[in-house]
Parts: C-alpha cells; structure tokens; sequence
C-alpha cells in the first residue's frame, strides 16, 4: 500500500490511526472470548509432563509467544522444530493450531504425537478437518 504524504506528521498520523484501529478490534475480539472454552486446554496443560506448540504462518508466530509465555510461567515449553527440541513422549502435549486444519506437516506431527502417546489439543476453524478431531479436547473456532 502506498501512503501519499502531504507532510512528515501524515506518517504518524497514519501510524497512530492504524493503532487505534488494530485497538478497537482486538478490543471487539476480547470481548467475544468465552473463557470456559479454555478450561479443557488449561487441564492438558496442567498434567502434561512437557508441552510442544506447532503451527506454520502467522499462527506458529503466535504460538511462540504462547510458548514463551508458558515458559515464564516456569512450565517445559518446545516449539516443533527448533534445533533442540526433544523427542515428544507419553504423557506430553502437542497444542497444535492450524486455520484450515489440513496442514498437512502440522496433521502429521498430531498424528507422530498421538502414536508416541502424546495428548493432543488443536485449534482451528474448521471442524470438519482431520486437525479438529486430533485430540481430545479440539476447538474450532467459528470465523465472524
């Protein structure tokens, strides 16, 4: 997009503008949150002995703030991929969040999960993919 300036304050008015908006929404978004919805996700949280976050795109940025927010909270956090990320084991959890839920590298590490005994929650926005049914506490969230 191209910004046509008049002057050197448009820029900051522009920036400033687009703020607010961004504001606005995730305040609109927040708002439409139901939080019992994350009950299920914060008990595989609690009892998993490690837990590893996958996504691709904008969805694995977020996820690896997510991860080192579980990190500050003292839990043992892995992103797939990493260079020192371990093996997934019994009794770990893969929170897996993909927007069409067909990734097909991110359904293959729910599937590799599943069979080292691994739990398995996933996020996405489509409940028909083979991503939603992974695991036993799947969300698809409905797109507005």
């Amino acid at each position: 997009m191209n910004i046509e300036l008049e002057s050197p304050n448009d820029l900051g008015v522009h920036i400033r503008n687009n703020y607010e908006q961004i504001i606005r929404e995730n305040s609109k978004l927040a708002d439409q949150i139901n939080f019992d919805e994350f009950t299920p996700l914060v008990g595989e949280i609690s009892k998993a002995k490690a837990i590893f976050l996958v996504a691709a795109g904008r969805s694995g940025y977020a996820m690896r703030s997510i991860a080192m927010r579980l990190m500050h909270l003292g839990l043992a956090v892995h992103v797939v991929g990493d260079t020192t990320t371990p093996a997934i084991q019994s009794g770990d959890l893969l929170w897996a969040a993909s927007g069409s839920g067909t990734t097909e590298s991110i359904v293959r590490t729910a599937e590799k999960a599943k069979a080292a005994g691994a739990r398995v929650v996933a996020i996405t926005t489509n409940n028909a993919s083979k991503l939603d049914s992974a695991g036993p506490c799947s969300r698809s969230a409905s797109r507005r």
